[in-house]
């Protein structure tokens, strides 16, 4: 469990300790321009994962993996979680939001 402060500061701080510089990291496309800012502060490098109207898609992610991803940052409504890679959910609007989370 990780405390922060805030939904930006939390998906912030687990890449900073579990990755580095030059590593990959699969986001959705398109995602919050915050996150890829974040990433390139931290020297991450974005690779994107395509997403339809019900959330990313398998395949998509499958590749980003393949390709190196060390991690996977995305909104859980939607998400499944992929073994052996760190898997960041950033909820953000989960207090405000009535659609069932899907895992």
């Amino acid at each position: 469990m990780t405390f922060a402060h805030g939904a930006l500061d939390r998906v912030g701080r687990l890449p900073s300790v579990e990755l580095r510089p030059g590593d990959a990291v699969a986001m959705e496309d398109p995602e919050y321009h915050h996150l890829l800012d974040l990433g390139t502060a931290l020297g991450l490098r974005m690779v994107p994962v395509a997403v339809d109207d019900e959330g990313v898609l398998p395949e998509a992610v499958r590749e980003a993996l393949r390709a190196g991803a060390r991690a996977f940052v995305c909104s859980p409504r939607v998400q499944n979680p992929y073994p052996d890679v760190l898997v960041v959910e950033n909820d953000h609007a989960s207090d405000v939001d009535d659609a069932p989370c899907r895992r």
